[in-house]
């Protein structure tokens, strides 16, 4: 009996992605650590918003910016929209709660490099 070939291109989505090896490592403990068999998984956690990526050091720079603020401007009021947006997206229930959580991160960062 002959194979019968679906045409996968109208349900898939593929995209060639080139790492270097130090970056395929990383990729590969991001895959452990989510328990996922291999990069689709982990790919389509992140579409799903089941996980989500966030630049601690922007991060970073947002919490400290906000915490050195002592007059209150427009610059400032935005900064805390993006910060309460973070906490509601992460569910934070408080700044001390996410600075706590960065500062996990931070100092785990520190030791893997």
């Amino acid at each position: 009996m002959e194979k019968k070939y679906y045409d996968t291109t109208k349900y898939q989505f593929r995209q060639l992605c080139v790492l270097t090896i130090p970056e395929g490592d990383l990729i590969k403990k991001e895959i452990e650590k989510y328990h996922c068999k291999n990069i689709s998984q982990l790919m389509k956690l992140i579409a799903y918003n089941k996980i989500s990526i966030i630049d601690t050091d922007i991060l970073n720079k947002l919490i400290n910016q906000s915490s050195n603020d002592s007059e209150i401007d427009e610059e400032s009021l935005l900064r805390k929209k993006r910060i309460d947006a973070i906490l509601k997206e992460y569910n934070y229930a408080s700044l001390e709660d996410l600075k706590a959580d960065l500062e996990k991160l931070n100092q785990k960062n520190e030791e893997d490099n």
